[in-house]
C-alpha cells in the first residue's frame, strides 16, 4: 500500500515522498507510480505547480498502473501539511507560453493565402477542446467542421462543407483565430498535432513577424492536454479535491481495447479557465467485451474553452451527476458542457447506458468560431445508442439540449431556463451507420429567453420553433420520436411555435408520438411539422395556455408551478424521485407538462 506525498512549498525531489516530512516537490516524481490497493498520492493543499509543455514534450503525468481494488481504492487527493489551515486545494497550472523560436512559417496556399504561422508539436494532443488565449482574449477556431478534426491547417476559412474557404459568424481574415489538426494524418510530413494561429497582424513571414513577437512575450497561453493521462489506470481509483486553472484540465482516461474496469470516481475537483476538464476516451473495442464504469460528480468549473466533461465511444457506463459549470465553449463549439458519444456496453449480458443527471450548466456558447451548429448545454453526438439524460438544468444559453447524429438517446425531466431553444435533435443522414434514430423527450420544462438573446451559429434558427426534431435519412431507418408531457413557456413577444417535429411522411407511418404537451405563448401553431408548414396542434392533445395561467413563480434559481395552476397535479407520478443540488426532493423538473406528477406534501 505505497503512499506518496508531494508538496511544492516544503518538499524536495531528493526525498522519498513517504511522509509529509519527506515529501517530493514536483508532480513529475509520480510518473508511473504504482500505488496498489489503498495506496495513492497526497498533494499539499497550499501548493501550486506550474507545468509547461514544449514543442518537444508535453510534460504531462502519464500513469499506466494506477489501480486499486474493490473496497480499497487507490487515490489522488489533497492533504493539509502541518500548520496549514484546512480548506485549500492543490492547484495545477498546465500551460504553454510559446516563444518566437516555436513558430514556423508555412507558405502553402490555403484558399488563396499562405497558411501562415504554426507550431509543430512532437506529440499528440488528446482532446478537441483546447484553450488558446492572447492576453484577455479567448481565441476561436476555424476547423470545427472538419471530419475527424483533420483540419490540415485550414486556417483561412472553413475546411469543408457549404462554407469551405469562407469566414462565417463575423470572422474575417484579420480576426485572431486558430486551427488545430488532431487527425493523426501527415501534415507537412508529421502526424503529430500542429497548431496554426493567424489574423491580427500575423499575416507576414520573416523574423520578428511570428505570433509571440507580434502579440508580445508571454501573451499567448495554450491549454492543451489534460495534465494526467491515465492509461489502463481506471480501476477503483478516486481523484478528488484538485484544482486546475489557466491551462489544461485534470485527466484523460484511456485504455486498451475491450477493457473491463469499474470504480473510477472523480469528485469535488474545480476548474477555472481551462480546456476540457475531464475526458473519458474509449475509441476502440467491442461493446460486448468492453465495460468502463465511471462516477463523475460534484465537480465545478468556470470559463472553459470547450466542453466541461466528455465521454467518447465504446462501453462507457456509470454516471455524471451533481456537477456545476458556467461560461463554456469559450474557444470552440464542438459540443456542449457535457459531450457524450457512447456505444452502450453489453458486457454483463444486458445494456447499461451512461446516465447524466442532476447537473447544472450555465452560459454555454453555441456556434463560436466557424462552427455553425454545434454547442449548448448537454450534447449527445455521433452513434450514441442509448445514453440517458434526466433531471439536468441548463440556463442562459442559446440551446439547452442537443443531439446530432445520435442513434438513440433518452431525455427525461430536464429543465431549461432563459435559453432560446429547449433543444435540437437532428440526424443529418450523412453517416449511414447511425441512421436508425430513436429519440424520447419527455417531462421537460422550458422557460424561454427572447429570440435573439444569444449569439449562435448562422445555420441555426432555421426552423421557427423552440424545440426542433429533424431526421434526414430514409424513413425506414427511423425507429421513432416521442415528445410527451413537456411544458414549453415562450418569452413574451416570441412568435415561434413550441415544437417543430419531423415531416409528414414520418407522421404518416406512425413513427411520431406527440402527446399531452403544454405550450404558453408563441405562434398560433403550437406544434408543427414540415419546418412549420403543417399545424399539428389539434391532433396532438396539446394544452394551449398562457404564462399567467400556468402560475409560474421563481424558486431560488429554479421555478415551480403553484397549486393554483390549471396544470397542477393533473397526471401520474414519475418512476424516480429526484434530489436537487440543495438536497431537496422533487419530482420530474419543477412542474413538467400538463400532466403534473403527484408531489409529496413535504416538498412545499
Amino acid at each position: 500500500m505505497p503512499i506518496r506525498y508531494i508538496d511544492f512549498n516544503r518538499g524536495s525531489d531528493a526525498n522519498n515522498g513517504s511522509t509529509p516530512a519527506l515529501a517530493w516537490k514536483n508532480l513529475s516524481m509520480a510518473f508511473n507510480f504504482n500505488p496498489g490497493a489503498g495506496g495513492g498520492i497526497y498533494l499539499a493543499s497550499d501548493s501550486v505547480w506550474e507545468i509547461n509543455p514544449t514543442k518537444a514534450a508535453h510534460n504531462g503525468l502519464t500513469q499506466t498502473q494506477f489501480n486499486g481494488a474493490d473496497g480499497n481504492p487507490a487515490f489522488i487527493a489533497p492533504y493539509d501539511p502541518p500548520g496549514v489551515a484546512p480548506g485549500g486545494m492543490p492547484t495545477i497550472r498546465y500551460r504553454m507560453f510559446p516563444v518566437a523560436a516555436d513558430w514556423t512559417w508555412d507558405a502553402t496556399d490555403n484558399h488563396g493565402y499562405p497558411k501562415g504561422w504554426y507550431i509543430q508539436f512532437a506529440w499528440h494532443n488528446l482532446t478537441n477542446d483546447i484553450l488558446v488565449k492572447v492576453g484577455d482574449t479567448w481565441v476561436g477556431t476555424t476547423n470545427q467542421r472538419s471530419t475527424g478534426n483533420k483540419g490540415f491547417g485550414s486556417i483561412n476559412g472553413d475546411y469543408e462543407g457549404s462554407y469551405e474557404g469562407q469566414f462565417v459568424n463575423g470572422m474575417t481574415r484579420d480576426t485572431l483565430r486558430f486551427n488545430i489538426d488532431l487527425g493523426r494524418e501527415s501534415v507537412g510530413g508529421s502526424i503529430f498535432t500542429r497548431l496554426y494561429l493567424s489574423g491580427a497582424g500575423l499575416l507576414t513571414p520573416g523574423a520578428g513577424n511570428d505570433p509571440s513577437t507580434v502579440l508580445g512575450a508571454g501573451q499567448i497561453m495554450l491549454g492543451l492536454r489534460p495534465y494526467i493521462y491515465l492509461y489502463n489506470s481506471d480501476t477503483h481509483l478516486i481523484v478528488r479535491g484538485i484544482r486546475c486553472e489557466d491551462g489544461g484540465g485534470l485527466f484523460a482516461l484511456d485504455g486498451d481495447a475491450n477493457r473491463i474496469s469499474a470504480g473510477f470516481e472523480a469528485y469535488e475537483n474545480d476548474f477555472r479557465r481551462t480546456g476540457v476538464a475531464m475526458a473519458i476516451i474509449s475509441s476502440t473495442g467491442n461493446v460486448a467485451t468492453t465495460r468502463r464504469e465511471i462516477d463523475i460528480h460534484h465537480n465545478t468549473g468556470q470559463q472553459i474553452a470547450g466542453s466541461f466533461f466528455s465521454a467518447f465511444k465504446v462501453g462507457i457506463t456509470g454516471r455524471s451527476h451533481h456537477n456545476y459549470a458556467t461560461d463554456g465553449n469559450k474557444c470552440s463549439a464542438m459540443g456542449g458542457a457535457e459531450y457524450i458519444q457512447i456505444a452502450t456496453t453489453t458486457a454483463n449480458g444486458y445494456r447499461e447506458p451512461f446516465i447524466s443527471e442532476h447537473n447544472w450548466y450555465d452560459r454555454w456558447a453555441n456556434g463560436t468560431g466557424n462552427n455553425t451548429f454545434d454547442g449548448g448545454g448537454l450534447y449527445v453526438d455521433i452513434g450514441d445508442d442509448g445514453s440517458i439524460l434526466r433531471y439536468n438544468l441548463v440556463t442562459n444559453s442559446y440551446v439547452a439540449f442537443q443531439c446530432g447524429s445520435g442513434a438513440l438517446s433518452h431525455w427525461y425531466g430536464n429543465t431549461s431556463i432563459n435559453c432560446e431553444l429547449m433543444g435540437m435533435w437532428n440526424n443529418p443522414g450523412e453517416l449511414p451507420a447511425f441512421l436508425a434514430s430513436d429519440y424520447r423527450i419527455e417531462h421537460h420544462l422550458h422557460i424561454g429567453a427572447p429570440f435573439g438573446t444569444f449569439p449562435r451559429g448562422q445555420d441555426t434558427g432555421v426552423s421557427p420553433a423552440v424545440t426542433v426534431i429533424t431526421y434526414n435519412g430514409a424513413n425506414t431507418n427511423l425507429v421513432g420520436v416521442t415528445f410527451r408531457n413537456n411544458a414549453l413557456i415562450l418569452a413574451d413577444g416570441d412568435t415561434r411555435s413550441g415544437a417543430n417535429i419531423m415531416v409528414s411522411a414520418d407522421w404518416a407511418t406512425g413513427k411520431v408520438l406527440v402527446d399531452k404537451n403544454a405550450v404558453a405563448g408563441g405562434a398560433a401553431k403550437k406544434i408543427t411539422s414540415d419546418v412549420g408548414a403543417t399545424d399539428r396542434t389539434a391532433s396532438t392533445n396539446t394544452v394551449v395556455t398562457t404564462r399567467e395561467a400556468i402560475g409560474l413563480i421563481p424558486d431560488g434559481q429554479l421555478y415551480k408551478i403553484t397549486a393554483a395552476s390549471s396544470l397542477w397535479k393533473a397526471g401520474a407520478d414519475l418512476a424516480r424521485v429526484n434530489v436537487d443540488r440543495t438536497g431537496r426532493h422533487f419530482y420530474s423538473p419543477p412542474s413538467a407538462g400538463p400532466f403534473e406528477p403527484v408531489r409529496r406534501a413535504s416538498y412545499f
